[in-house]
């Protein structure tokens, strides 16, 4: 890096995926949905149906009804 300017570098460092989009990935390997598709769900704007949520419960160790609580 000694050779990049400041500018160059942080180009670079912008470009690396957050943790947020490698969750996002991983998800979308898991259940085999698009990325528009599991941002929805992470965002709240739609519930997977039930086989997903278990299938996503199960590989983050957890609950359905914990990850996705029914909305009063």
């Amino acid at each position: 890096m000694a050779d990049k300017s400041l500018t160059s570098i942080y180009a670079q460092k912008k470009k690396m995926p957050t943790p947020a989009d490698i969750f996002v990935k991983e998800l979308c390997e898991v259940t085999h949905r698009s990325v528009c598709t599991v941002k929805s769900w992470v965002l709240g704007h739609h519930t997977p149906d039930i086989n997903t949520q278990i299938m996503i419960a199960n590989h983050l160790g957890s609950d359905p009804d914990k990850l996705f609580p029914i909305k009063k």
